[in-house]
């Protein structure tokens, strides 16, 4: 069995990713020790005329304990069901939820050690290969978050992980709070969808990895997922939806559960409608980033420079744009990562104005004025703060995080 200290100190993406997105129950391993449980299961499919069989268990389950490093074992094997599963000894004094974020600081550690393309590919087949599963009908490969790991802080970390791929255009949020079966007492879990086309066309090489099962039901509907489209420009649905589920739904749990039936169906049908967004005019200098995430940070950020805003008058430091009328301001990384490296996370974005922007290239401004400029972005952008911390030992203080930053300017 694996223990949580030795996890959350690892340094393999694989074996953290796909505990952070498949964490199962927590249960009690003996008469001493308590833990969690993961549990992989998949059925057979209407879309794929093959019985599960013995041989496909063994083969799968030696693919997880390949692929994951924890020691999967068969649960049931049966014609029409196979189940995996591996425990995890909870060795620690940390709650589920700071487990969660011990190993998302380090996921997001790994970005300065994996190529983009590496990580993107972990992180998109531990999420959504294993408990995955096809709908043809709807062009989507679905996985669920799991209920029992969801709350503000897991949503935040999970999002922050997924706004940064770069399949972002082909995901689809689909939370059940607004559903009927939802309202009825059956707490059905969110759901995270993407494009089954583009995900077949980008990902079917990493299913032999995992589940061979999976591989083949998607080699024989090839021609039928082939025929579908998948989106071939700029989409904000995902986040806007996302941003709209962490505001209006999780941080609103609680005031939900003084609502009369006929009260939540109201907010229900209100929140429906609100959920027809618009697109929006994006404004960025910034060519070749995620624009999809560009407009995440526009939308969701105040027009601040956030470094010199308390100090100058904005219309001092820039100027407004014709037609909106809004400031002028660049999207800079707080932390950079380099060209081969995805640092496009939502966190690790500010805005700043011309000046400060231009100001944190690399040996053009005096070392004392670049630092005061960090100094001022983590002590105006709490995320921002909270971020970098994410790469420092936990006895790290401001001084630490504006040493860090200012020793990656690129």
């Amino acid at each position: 069995m694996k223990l949580i200290s030795e996890i959350i100190e690892s340094e393999n993406l694989r074996t953290l990713s796909f505990i952070f997105f498949n964490l199962g129950k927590q249960k009690q391993i003996d008469t001493n020790r308590d833990g969690f449980e993961i549990n992989i299961e998949y059925r057979k499919s209407k879309h794929y005329n093959m019985d599960l069989t013995d041989n496909i268990a063994k083969v799968n389950n030696e693919l997880l304990n390949n692929y994951s490093e924890l020691p999967f074992n068969i649960i049931t094997s049966t014609n029409k069901t196979i189940r995996h599963r591996t425990e995890i000894i909870n060795d620690t004094v940390y709650s589920r939820k700071e487990i969660l974020y011990r190993i998302y600081a380090k996921i997001e550690q790994n970005r300065f050690l994996l190529p983009k393309e590496t990580f993107e590919k972990i992180i998109s087949s531990s999420f959504f290969i294993p408990r995955g599963s096809i709908d043809l009908k709807r062009n989507f490969w679905s996985v669920d978050v799991l209920n029992h790991n969801v709350s503000e802080q897991y949503i935040e970390s999970l999002l922050s992980i997924l706004t940064s791929l770069t399949s972002l255009n082909q995901l689809n949020f689909n939370f059940r709070e607004l559903q009927p079966e939802y309202l009825e007492g059956k707490n059905r879990n969110t759901q995270l969808r993407i494009n089954l086309r583009w995900f077949f066309e980008h990902y079917l090489d990493e299913f032999k990895l995992l589940n061979l099962f999976k591989y083949n039901l998607l080699l024989d509907n090839k021609g039928l997922i082939e025929l579908s489209n998948y989106s071939s420009g700029i989409s904000t649905a995902f986040i806007e939806r996302a941003i709209f589920y962490k505001e209006k739904i999780l941080k609103k749990q609680d005031d939900f559960k003084k609502l009369s039936k006929k009260q939540i169906n109201q907010v229900v049908k209100e929140y429906r409608k609100e959920l027809k967004f618009e697109d929006s005019e994006i404004e960025s200098d910034q060519i070749g980033r995620n624009q999809s995430l560009v407009k995440l940070a526009i939308i969701s950020q105040p027009d601040i420079c956030h470094s010199c805003h308390e100090k100058y008058s904005l219309d001092d430091r820039t100027f407004r744009m014709r037609g909106n009328g809004r400031p002028f301001l660049e999207l800079h990384h707080v932390i950079s990562f380099g060209a081969d490296k995805s640092g496009d996370v939502i966190e690790n974005l500010v805005k700043l104005c011309p000046a400060c922007h231009r100001a944190l290239t690399p040996n053009r401004a005096e070392e004392e004025y670049q630092k005061k400029i960090i100094s001022n972005i983590l002590y105006h952008s709490e995320d921002a703060y909270d971020y970098v911390r994410l790469f420092l030992n936990e006895s790290a203080d401001e001084n630490d995080a504006v040493d860090f930053v200012y020793s990656n300017l690129k």
